[in-house]
């Protein structure tokens, strides 16, 4: 399948005006450079929930991809050429050669030109390995041949992963890529979901939800 945007899909209202604005590269498109860093990477975010259902849902307006913090060297070996930056609290700042990110800064964003617009956001992950951990809940960890799945080429955050990464504060896009998503986990995946949930929030909205989906699914 060939994972592209529509065209009015590529511009993005995500960065204030001072930020720079984005024109992000599709899957396909990130697959093809990303293939060359030589490091363990997966598409995270609202693409990985298309990339999970086998097409697109609605519009992105950037595109995450998941790396591990530990191969943040080679990441900035690799980008040399491009324009990278660190991402925190709505600032953009530079990234200085050698400089090792720790948490909270796990946000790069990078373009290929100074004067362009912004391509790729990459996401920095504990963990590394065989050992996927979760940036929201270290205590969360899942071996990568479960957490990280493969659709055409291109490797993506499992489903129930990304959504409870998006259920503890979802927004518009975040309830509809739930509900895009809620009948397509299996029903191992939906209990994980459900537990892990439930120890978030014991009266969030998608648990009910995700019950009723169990019973539907028996």
């Amino acid at each position: 399948m060939n994972w592209s945007a529509p065209g009015d899909e590529q511009s993005c209202g995500m960065a204030a005006p001072k930020l720079g604005g984005w024109d992000p590269f599709t899957p396909n498109e990130v697959a093809q450079v990303m293939r060359q860093a030589g490091v363990r990477w997966w598409v995270s975010g609202g693409w990985a929930i298309d990339l999970s259902i086998g097409h697109q849902t609605r519009p992105h307006d950037d595109i995450d991809i998941g790396v591990f913090r530990s191969d943040q060297e080679q990441i900035q070996r690799f980008f040399a050429d491009w324009d990278v930056v660190i991402a925190n609290n709505g600032r953009l700042r530079p990234w200085p050669a050698g400089k090792w990110l720790a948490t909270p800064n796990n946000d790069l964003w990078i373009r290929d030109r100074r004067d362009g617009p912004w391509r790729i956001q990459i996401m920095l992950n504990d963990g590394g390995g065989d050992t996927w951990v979760s940036r929201r809940d270290l205590s969360i960890r899942v071996p990568c041949d479960d957490a990280i799945r493969v659709a055409d080429g291109i490797p993506f955050l499992a489903p129930h992963l990304q959504l409870l990464f998006k259920a503890s504060a979802p927004r518009p896009k975040d309830e509809a890529d739930f509900v895009a998503t809620i009948g397509c986990l299996t029903p191992r995946e939906r209990i994980w979901l459900e537990n892990h949930i439930r120890d978030l929030n014991a009266r969030h909205l998608w648990l009910s939800q995700l019950r009723g989906a169990s019973r539907l699914h028996r």
